[in-house]
């Protein structure tokens, strides 16, 4: 019980410890975790796409949302950042030897992938010239330049809609999350959960109040597999570092939880083959910010065993944006 009061007040002080003011979070003092997470999207298949430029054009997109103040690709996307260039102008230029010449039109959206809703968009043009077609669109998208004026407006604009989002649509999201919580289905209740961030402070405060229960349901739900994940931290490295990392897993799960007795008889194994075992009882919890990571990584790892058992974590827009 005591490990699992540590853990309890280890999400709690973890999500309070994030807390950003009221209104729109500064870039400057948002954490990884908790900034919007931004997913850069591309068509497909493209004729003003070649493969060999898709690298250089997702690389200004995600300089494009990091600059913005958001986070990388989420482990399920919900927010992207969606990019589809058209050829306006292609000719072929006087030169020896001759060089490809193109203009494009770069049409820019910010969206949720799950309501598909635009938020915002925009258009950059852009123009390139190589030897070939795929340089003179490489050498196109090399002169998207994410720090323009109209570019940092499209990106403010697109999380001010994002926190409209949650501002208008928080109790839509608690209640799902409520359900599902409800309904043996906690683990993607803890998904919702988690990908609220801290823009907006009712529906982030809101999230505070819910998460030890979905915390503490899903870890139930998902009882065997942190058990499991506990012995392969050990197996893996059986050390003090292992011992550390299966313990966290170890007490995350409730008293009254029906692995709980193979977890103590785990438990119970680590700690007969640790030396100066109550020395390692004491050092577990010792660093804080240690442990706000390592519960990170175990509810992202619930996170984690929801979303790779969806049929559908692929980013498809064909058809609602292009």
């Amino acid at each position: 019980m005591y490990r699992l009061l540590l853990s309890i007040c280890a999400i709690l002080q973890f999500l309070a410890n994030v807390h950003a003011q009221p209104g729109v979070a500064s870039p400057e003092i948002v954490s990884d975790q908790t900034r919007i997470a931004l997913s850069a999207v591309l068509p497909e298949e493209s004729d003003a796409l070649p493969e060999s430029a898709r690298p250089i054009l997702l690389n200004r997109l995600r300089q494009l949302a990091n600059m913005g103040g958001f986070a990388g690709n989420a482990i399920l996307p919900q927010f992207i950042l969606a990019a589809n260039p058209v050829v306006v102008d292609k000719k072929i230029a006087a030169a020896a030897p001759p060089k490809i010449w193109v203009e494009l039109e770069l049409s820019l959206y910010i969206a949720d992938y799950h309501s598909k809703t635009v938020f915002v968009s925009t258009a950059v043009s852009l123009r390139g010239i190589g030897a070939t077609d795929a340089e003179a669109f490489s050498d196109a998208f090399k002169n998207f330049q994410p720090g323009k004026k109209e570019l940092k407006e499209f990106t403010r604009k697109g999380r001010e809609q994002i926190v409209a989002y949650y501002n208008g649509q928080c109790d839509l999201i608690l209640g799902r999350i409520q359900m599902l919580t409800n309904t043996e289905q906690a683990d993607a209740a803890l998904d919702m959960l988690l990908r609220i961030p801290d823009v907006s402070k009712s529906c982030f405060d809101a999230a505070i109040a819910k998460s030890e229960a979905v915390y503490l349901a899903a870890a139930e739900q998902q009882c065997n597999k942190l058990v499991q994940s506990a012995r392969a931290a050990w197996v893996n490295a059986p050390n003090r570092a292992g011992a550390d990392k299966a313990a966290f897993y170890l007490g995350g799960i409730p008293t009254r939880a029906t692995c709980h007795g193979e977890a103590d008889a785990l438990l119970g194994e680590i700690k007969s083959k640790m030396k100066e075992t109550e020395s390692w009882e004491r050092e577990q919890y010792k660093d804080s910010i240690s442990l706000q990571k390592q519960l990170i990584a175990a509810l992202r790892d619930i996170g984690v065993a929801y979303g790779s058992g969806q049929p559908d974590t692929q980013i498809n827009v064909r058809g609602w944006l292009w």
